[in-house]
């Protein structure tokens, strides 16, 4: 996450407690980038979260800003993810750089290939817009 974002309460206690478990040296730094993320950001209720934020389990569509290809993937605690099914763990670079951006924003991380900017394109599905504050 790279600037003031928007989370939900919900997600902010479980991130939270995800941080705070005992983590390789490997995860190490995403931990930290995901630290600093969510201790900047602005923290509403579930029940009153825009529809266009990216929330932990939204399902979003990206455009790589460098190929112009779009893909979609699905923003997920760790012991979910799962590449081959589009689930990307938060802890992943692309993950937390996306965490509480909204349809619109354009972000950039690092990623073992380099700098990668990508810009979030549609908002496919947003646990709190379908009312599923608590997944």
């Amino acid at each position: 996450m790279q600037r003031n974002n928007i989370l939900s309460e919900y997600d902010h206690k479980r991130l939270e407690q995800l941080i705070a478990r005992k983590w390789s040296e490997k995860d190490f730094d995403n931990v930290q980038k995901l630290k600093s993320g969510i201790s900047n950001a602005t923290v509403v209720s579930s029940e009153k979260i825009p529809g266009e934020i990216v929330t932990m389990n939204s399902r979003v569509v990206l455009e790589d800003l460098s190929s112009g290809s779009e893909f979609d993937f699905q923003i997920v605690f760790p012991s979910n993810a799962n590449i081959e099914k589009g689930k990307i763990s938060i802890l992943a670079p692309m993950g937390t750089a996306v965490l509480g951006s909204k349809v619109g924003d354009t972000v950039d991380f690092v990623s073992p290939k380099g700098i990668r900017r990508l810009k979030i394109k549609k908002m496919l599905y947003q646990p709190e817009s379908e009312g599923d504050w608590y997944i």
